[in-house]
């Protein structure tokens, strides 16, 4: 699920910075929203099963304030960079920290639990 997800988004983010119309933006841009809550739920899920189940509370609040405190930085660099070079180029640019993400997540081990039950 979490390849596909970050395939699809990829593919979305692209065709939202690249949008001839305003209603192919808003498909593409709701389609990348899908995509990263999808992301974020199988991430916390995927942490979680290597940790012991004592601490995966712990986990998986570390992970979700660690995860959205850098929302603050992406308003501050959104309010620079939109009235200097444009949302298309925005856009662009906060998607490139995602590309070693997709990369990575060809290397990723199956998940234990998965292996276990099947």
């Amino acid at each position: 699920v979490l390849k596909w997800s970050m395939i699809i988004m990829t593919i979305a983010t692209i065709t939202s910075a690249l949008s001839p119309n305003k209603w192919v933006f808003i498909v593409a841009r709701s389609v990348t929203g899908a995509c990263i809550g999808t992301n974020l739920n199988c991430i916390i899920c995927y942490a979680t099963e290597f940790s012991e189940s004592k601490d995966r509370l712990i986990g998986m609040t570390v992970f979700n304030v660690v995860s959205s405190s850098p929302s603050a930085l992406v308003y501050f660099i959104a309010w620079l960079m939109l009235n200097n070079i444009g949302w298309r180029w925005f856009i662009i640019v906060m998607f490139l920290p995602f590309i070693p993400a997709l990369a990575l997540t060809f290397f990723l081990p199956g998940s234990p639990r998965y292996f276990l039950i099947s």
